[in-house]
């Protein structure tokens, strides 16, 4: 895991969310904040988990603004209010030597019903779903799909069966990865993907800056899983400014069940 003196300031709930290398940061994110959830952590790893409601976010204190947060672990919750919020995160610019790599991500625990399926914050800015599926994931005779989802009826919707290995992430990562080949192709310099595959989100907007100091090792020194995979995506996100958004799979968001429909029909096709 990417460990550091200080710690890993997580902010899960606040007027920005996201993973913060000082208190007084992430102070300035939570303090007077109703429903704030923050905490700190000994590891970014750990700090995403719980920014993404993971197994980290199911274990931490009730406190005040102003209780302790010099150790890993130590917190400030405010129980939420029982309203549906938006809760964005900006990242750092990195990328390639000599190339401007644009990126920004945004989660949403919940769209709006005021919210069209292809609406986007910023006007200018062409929204796609991408979803992957996989029957039997992990065993023998596993079929992968991707979807990729514009609008009803648009030319450029996709339902295809992945080629190669047949996983979900895979066909996730592939799903993103085809929404910006459209995208490239259809002149757009501006794009935003919503997805509910954090492991996607995660993997081009935190852990992609470690593997490339690594020389495209994990922490511990391991392969890359899926790595060709995500450096055509990260390529991708080079050439293209990609606004990065988080839906909850499976909640009746029409453009994210679209292409969950449109990924199980490319499943259900020959093998490329």
């Amino acid at each position: 895991m990417g460990k550091k003196k200080g710690g890993f300031y997580a902010v899960r709930v606040g007027r920005q969310t996201g993973v913060f290398d000082t208190w007084e940061e992430c102070k300035s994110y939570v303090s007077g904040y109703a429903g704030a959830k923050f905490k700190k952590f000994g590891s970014n790893e750990e700090a995403l988990d719980f920014v993404n409601g993971g197994s980290s976010s199911s274990h931490f204190a009730t406190s005040s603004l102003s209780s302790s947060h010099g150790s890993s672990g130590s917190s400030g919750y405010v129980q939420p209010c029982p309203t549906k919020r938006h809760h964005s995160e900006t990242t750092s610019s990195f990328g390639h030597s000599g190339t401007k790599r644009f990126k920004s991500t945004q989660y949403l625990d919940t769209v709006p019903a005021s919210v069209g399926c292809t609406t986007s914050s910023e006007r200018d800015r062409p929204v796609v779903y991408t979803d992957g599926c996989c029957t039997r994931n992990g065993f023998s005779g596993a079929k992968a799909g991707v979807g990729v989802y514009w609008g009803p009826n648009h030319k450029r919707n996709i339902s295809e069966r992945l080629p190669g290995r047949q996983t979900n992430q895979r066909a996730e990562i592939v799903a993103a990865t085809m929404a910006l080949e459209s995208a490239k192709e259809m002149g757009f310099t501006k794009v935003e993907i919503r997805t509910d595959s954090k492991y996607t989100i995660n993997g081009m907007t935190s852990w992609i800056r470690s593997w490339k100091k690594n020389g495209w090792k994990t922490a511990d020194n391991k392969d890359v899983k899926n790595l060709e995979d995500f450096q055509k995506l990260d390529k991708l996100c080079s050439e293209i400014d990609v606004h990065w958004t988080h839906v909850a799979g499976h909640a009746g968001i029409e453009g994210n069940e679209i292409a969950d429909q449109l990924a199980k029909g490319g499943a259900d096709k020959s093998p490329v």
